[in-house]
């Protein structure tokens, strides 16, 4: 059985240059024991087999093309040698989804891997109850009108990239995937800390319920994570780092948690599995692997780091990686006006070089790093000034493109950003003009 993997994988590797398409054959299927499935590791040039439990071969780059697809998964799949990452699904024991949903105030699945009193217990059902309450405002509010617009005016343009690029996010996998929901890979890159894969030891902190709501206040009621209150509510013993808000995130978006891991990028920018040696040059991620409604599965990478051109360097672990990533669509809001400085210069370029799409706020890329021969750029809702705390970030070049009496700005039908107030708030869509 290994011999034969191993041999098909190579037939399949041959002629690849830094790109390797896996096709796992019905046949090598068929050759499985009932006792055990066979992993299949690739590494540059290496192949190798272990004997396990099933796993799933996939990568970040492997998502910038849906033309190969994984007869195991479903999923596109082909790995570039410098992002390799093995994702395994023997662990997928329901644990992250249970407590993913009892974080989310969601009612467990069958045969959850929880206490049967977990979620009978008072506090918890109060807890959801209200929970539940600020979700069905938001839905209505937010998630629902969102969805409608971006499948009007994302979806055409949107569909080709399957992988969406998420810098200054924290843990707001809520709104990247309410704009995105058809991409396959979701690279998320915040300041806040991954924290430790939580446990169900979780369920007996005593200020759990009030820590999950005083994190989620301001991105229910306005759309978007307050920074300084990101510094305190991520680093409490309830709440440790940004993994338990992803499991919730992804719960309350229809997914169901298939697998959750810490991950690691290497000084060469190769991702690898277990948590980054800290105060080194790896930079800490986490990564989820969900699968939505219909079955479809997504991957979610979150890595810790400080991109300002003082820590990302040109040798950084998390450009290596992004590079790696192919084209993207790239999604900027709340982002305190940090691409606008000097000093956010490669993170920009970043955007800027590799992005076929970009949907951002004011917050953004500041409107005259935008070079007229190479974006067409959509303006939608309203713009007249930052809010007092980023004043000094306002933008005339953008205000005169708002004004213009021809290029008329088309309706937002929603609040977000600062401006959170639906006739306050603005969004621009630049699409690369060799995509059109």
């Amino acid at each position: 059985m290994h011999t034969t993997v191993k041999q098909y994988v190579k037939r399949q590797l041959q002629g690849a240059v830094g790109v390797f398409f896996i096709l796992l054959a019905a046949s090598c299927q068929s050759e499985s024991s009932s006792r055990e499935k066979v992993k299949v590791i690739v590494s540059g040039e290496d192949v190798k087999t272990v004997s396990r439990d099933s796993a799933v071969i996939l990568s970040p780059s492997s998502f910038s093309s849906r033309s190969a697809t994984d007869s195991l998964t479903g999923i596109s799949a082909h790995l570039a040698a410098a992002t390799m990452l093995v994702l395994d699904t023997s662990r997928a024991t329901g644990l992250y989804d249970a407590l993913g949903r009892y974080l989310a105030g969601m009612p467990a699945r069958a045969g959850a891997p929880l206490p049967d009193t977990a979620s009978s217990s008072p506090r918890w059902q109060a807890f959801a109850r209200g929970i539940s309450a600020k979700w069905r405002t938001y839905d209505r509010s937010h998630t629902r009108p969102i969805r409608l617009w971006a499948a009007s005016q994302l979806d055409s343009a949107s569909r080709s990239l399957a992988t969406v690029f998420y810098p200054f996010s924290g843990p707001d996998l809520l709104n990247v995937y309410t704009y995105f929901p058809q991409a396959d890979t979701y690279v998320m890159v915040g300041l806040e800390p991954v924290g430790a894969l939580p446990t169900p030891a979780v369920l007996t902190q005593p200020g759990l319920f009030k820590s999950v709501q005083s994190a989620l206040w301001s991105v229910l009621s306005f759309s978007f994570f307050r920074t300084n209150s990101m510094a305190s509510d991520f680093k409490s013993a309830e709440l440790d780092g940004t993994l338990p808000v992803l499991l919730l995130f992804a719960t309350r978006t229809g997914h169901r948690v298939i697998d959750a891991q810490l991950v690691h990028l290497g000084a060469d920018g190769r991702l690898a599995e277990g948590a980054g040696v800290a105060n080194s040059s790896q930079v800490s991620g986490s990564r989820l692997l969900l699968a939505d409604s219909t079955g479809r599965q997504q991957m979610v990478y979150y890595f810790s780091a400080d991109i300002s051109d003082g820590q990302l360097g040109a040798k950084s672990p998390l450009i290596a990686f992004t590079k790696n990533l192919g084209p993207v669509a790239t999604f900027v809001k709340s982002a305190s006006y940090l691409m606008h400085k000097s000093y956010f210069s490669r993170v920009r370029n970043v955007v800027l070089n590799q992005s076929q799409l970009l949907l951002q706020d004011d917050s953004g890329i500041a409107y005259d790093f935008f070079d007229n021969g190479q974006w067409n750029i959509t303006h939608y809702g309203h713009y007249a000034k930052p809010i007092p705390l980023f004043a000094k970030h306002f933008q005339f070049d953008l205000l005169t493109a708002y004004q213009d009496s021809v290029h008329r700005p088309h309706p937002l039908p929603f609040g977000t950003g600062y401006n959170w107030r639906a006739n306050e708030s603005n969004l621009m869509l630049a699409r690369r003009k060799a995509l059109q």
